[in-house]
């Protein structure tokens, strides 16, 4: 049987319960100096905003990492991901948590990356104002966000591939690009044979059944052109595995700046994006760790 509208609805439903109990038991945001809902387009919508978190007085290093929050481009929003912000804050980064509006079968995936590209277009050009070093950016993604994270750092890379697919981006880069679980090939995710048409249409938006659509997506057939680091992650009861096992093989084959950590454990706990659900565990203290290095070397 395969997995319909309602399905994925009910799913929603059910994680954003389990993740009302965990960010219960967060501090407050007053910990950190902060300027949330930052709006990008000024048009008041909650998604088309940002949040940003500064480090606290003498740890600040100069350097700023972008988060994009996964949820299957159907769930989520940034204030899920401050539990891992807090992580980067402490280790001396200001965060950003970008956003972007759930599909749902209102929109599609290209939309999404639309507000996420203005969201990045804004950061850039009022960077002063808001305090942040726009030549000292990481970007970082879980999940649905580290599909976008690669895709923006893709894009980033090349102005000729926004042209392709409409999407502007002023002239950002990024000193590295973190993924933790991240979709990679598209194409092979929106026809995967587990959802049906109306949940394909629910998830993914409307044309995911057009050539042009999946191409723009697939992060797969723009990954010669990448230019920015790339550190990767994934373990045994990550879901989707296979997509990270596949673009370190691709990476490395075109001979790519990239570092994979693969977590062999079979611990349930130590499952899909866990080092940003659950960065309290000792994997996931491990992985954030081995980012933070990463990043650091990659200032020279």
């Amino acid at each position: 049987m395969k997995i319909g509208k309602f399905s994925l609805f009910l799913m929603t439903k059910y994680l954003r319960h389990s993740d009302n109990k965990v960010m219960r038991d967060w501090p407050s945001i007053d910990t950190y100096r902060h300027r949330v809902d930052v709006d990008a387009s000024g048009d008041g919508d909650f998604f088309h905003q940002f949040d940003i978190y500064y480090a606290n007085e003498g740890t600040y290093n100069g350097d700023t990492i972008i988060d994009i929050h996964g949820g299957a481009y159907i769930y989520g929003d940034r204030k899920n991901n401050f539990g891992f912000a807090r992580v980067f804050l402490e280790k001396g980064y200001h965060v950003v948590l970008l956003d972007y509006p759930h599909n749902r079968g209102k929109r599609d995936c290209l939309d999404q990356v639309a507000v996420l590209a203005k969201q990045l277009s804004y950061l850039y050009e009022h960077a002063a104002e808001l305090g942040l070093n726009k030549n000292r950016f990481f970007l970082y993604g879980d999940s649905a966000g580290g599909h976008y994270a690669l895709l923006l750092a893709e894009l980033a890379s090349n102005p000729e591939f926004q042209r392709q697919i409409g999407v502007n981006l002023p002239e950002i880069s990024f000193l590295a690009v973190g993924l933790s679980c991240p979709v990679y090939n598209f194409r092979r995710t929106a026809h995967a044979p587990l959802l049906s048409k109306r949940g394909r249409d629910y998830m993914y938006g409307k044309r995911w059944n057009e050539e042009s659509f999946v191409s723009a997506l697939d992060a797969s057939q723009h990954l010669e052109g990448l230019k920015t680091p790339v550190i990767l992650s994934s373990c045994y009861n990550d879901f989707l595995k296979q997509e990270s096992i596949d673009l370190d093989a691709d990476a490395k084959s075109l001979g790519l700046d990239l570092e994979f950590h693969f977590l062999e454990t079979k611990d349930k706990k130590v499952g899909h994006v866990h080092n940003v659900m659950h960065p309290e565990l000792g994997e996931s203290e491990q992985i954030n760790e081995y980012v933070h290095r990463f990043f650091q070397a990659k200032k020279a």
